[in-house]
């Protein structure tokens, strides 16, 4: 019974030892970009004509990944929710105002790459900046905070040894200010660090 319990506790260690020199761990950085349609559940403004939009989502991202497919991380970068130009009806005198909604991700970053693919998700905050401007000057401003989730899908073809590149479909829900919008674009990945 001891010699037993001694040999498969010896194998443990065997497999244990051989799993620690044979693994890799990476520090990974991966910059996407892509034009996005926002979809919001009301008209942004008063005098908005629709409530959807095209826009624009550049993402950075810092990835921990161990020997396996799961990596953590953290995500920021810039998003376009919306811009358009307000008109006044019936009035000449009163000039066209531009208004935005733009936003800057900080969020943590989970990401699971079985095969090459890049399944993920972003969860945290968006910081929300809405602005106003007449005749190219700014007129109002103002910034507020909003938990979101940014979720993606990406396909990798490796370049070279450290160096990937890919489509990636991504999406942004804000779900407290009911708006979506659906990414297609680029993703690069460029494993900065093996150890």
């Amino acid at each position: 019974m001891k010699t037993s319990f001694m040999a498969a506790l010896l194998i443990l260690w065997s497999v244990l030892v051989r799993a620690q020199t044979d693994s890799v761990f990476t520090l990974e950085t991966v910059v996407s970009g892509a034009i996005q349609v926002t979809k919001y559940q009301a008209p942004p403004a008063a005098q908005s004509t629709t409530n959807t939009f095209l826009g624009s989502s550049f993402i950075g991202k810092v990835l921990w990944r161990p020997n396996h497919i799961l990596a953590v991380g953290l995500q920021t970068g810039y998003v376009t929710f919306s811009s358009e130009v307000l008109q006044t009806q019936g009035t000449t005198n009163i000039p066209d105002v531009k208004v935005g909604l733009t936003a800057i991700p900080v969020q943590m970053a989970i990401s699971m790459n079985p095969w090459s693919l890049d399944i993920g998700v972003g969860l945290g905050v968006y910081v929300l900046q809405s602005i106003w401007r007449i005749d190219q000057d700014q007129r109002a401003n103002s910034t507020a905070s909003e938990f979101g989730v940014h979720s993606w899908i990406g396909y990798e073809f490796m370049v070279l040894d450290r160096l990937a590149i890919g489509p990636e479909l991504s999406m942004h829900v804000l779900s407290n200010r009911g708006v979506a919008a659906l990414a297609l674009g680029v993703r690069v990945r460029f494993d900065a660090i093996r150890y």
